[in-house]
């Protein structure tokens, strides 16, 4: 009867044993599961977050385009009247007798 009970109580353990192993097997089974949808998850977000920078990118060259285009044409009148201001001072010099003096005395 002792070896009985003794063997029941070893079977019985046993059992426990194997019980709250296999619980933690299906324990990090799920949680294995869990981590590949995570992983999946991540790459998914990782692509996507590359898509939208080279759309910021691509979006940021026609914005710096337009913006270039812009300047250029605020500066083209500019320069324009610049060099229309240059010509008529020397054409000013040109027609002033005391400045064309003055300028070969500088030289």
């Amino acid at each position: 009867d002792k070896v009985n009970d003794a063997l029941g109580t070893k079977v019985g353990d046993f059992q426990m044993f194997l019980d709250f192993h296999g619980e933690r097997l299906r324990d990090l089974k799920n949680a294995r599961k869990k981590h590949v949808a995570l992983e999946k998850d991540n790459e998914k977000l990782v692509s996507e977050i590359g898509e939208l920078k080279v759309a910021i990118d691509e979006e940021k060259h026609v914005k710096i385009s337009e913006l270039m285009k812009e300047i250029k044409a605020l500066r083209d009148p500019i320069s324009k009247q610049c060099e229309r201001e240059r010509l008529f001072r020397q054409e000013e010099d040109a027609a002033n007798p005391f400045k064309l003096i003055k300028a070969v005395h500088e030289v």
